[in-house]
């Protein structure tokens, strides 16, 4: 839209909305969060290196939110991206993973499919917009999905855990910088931090405000700042 005025001078262009927006209001044309229990939205991304780590996460995160809350209703929004095979089967975190996280394990009832946590915690897998219709808050990764959850005006945060930044992909000839021997992985993983480090805001309303608008936790995050985020 900013470059709009010059290029509208003649009267051939118009700015008519954001397709973002739009995108977003189509997709979830009815929203409605006030049903009981609540229901908090996760969104752990479309990359399988993604999602391996986030929904364990969640699943701790989800824990402590509702041990100390109550019930909650914890849905999980698929990305079109993901194969079911990927959730059905997911595989295990590293044991010596500093990020904690709680194991779990494929479940389906009555139609619904779901991972459970060994501490019972259940995260239903939704389609995205059925999450966004119903849900009161919402925990997400960076991405698009950020402006599609503000565009429907429901509250989020942002989480980010950036502890092994050598398993991350960077751009270009970056990315080999991991094969090298002995010193590889830890100049990657410095140049993973740093690269991190400059991109500034990483919420897409957070970007195109100027402003923190919505709360980002990124870095050596564990689940209970996590959760307190959430709670607030």
């Amino acid at each position: 839209p900013e470059a709009l005025p010059k290029r509208s001078q003649n009267g051939k262009f118009k700015s008519i909305g954001d397709m973002m927006v739009d995108a977003a209001r189509q997709r979830c044309p009815n929203r409605d969060s006030s049903g009981h229990p609540p229901v908090i939205g996760l969104f752990p991304g479309s990359r399988p290196y993604q999602v391996k780590y986030m929904l364990p996460f969640y699943a701790r995160v989800a824990s402590i939110v509702s041990s100390r809350l109550g019930e909650m209703r914890w849905m999980v929004a698929k990305s079109d991206f993901l194969d079911w095979s990927f959730l059905q089967h997911p595989p295990a975190v590293e044991p010596h993973a500093p990020l904690k996280t709680d194991a779990l394990r494929w479940s389906e009832t009555d139609g619904q499919a779901a991972l459970v946590s060994d501490a019972g915690i259940r995260l239903e897998i939704c389609p995205q917009e059925a999450v966004l219709a119903r849900a009161r808050a919402v925990l997400t990764v960076p991405g698009s999905c950020t402006a599609q959850i503000a565009a429907l005006g429901v509250p989020m945060a942002l989480c980010f855990p950036t502890y092994w930044g050598e398993i991350h992909p960077l751009p270009g000839p970056l990315q080999h910088l991991g094969r090298l021997p002995l010193a590889g992985r830890y100049l990657k993983r410095a140049v993973a931090h740093a690269y991190l480090r400059r991109l500034g805001a990483l919420a897409l309303p957070n970007k195109k405000s100027g402003r923190m608008i919505v709360p980002e936790l990124v870095g050596p995050i564990d689940a209970e700042r996590a959760a307190r985020v959430l709670m607030d």
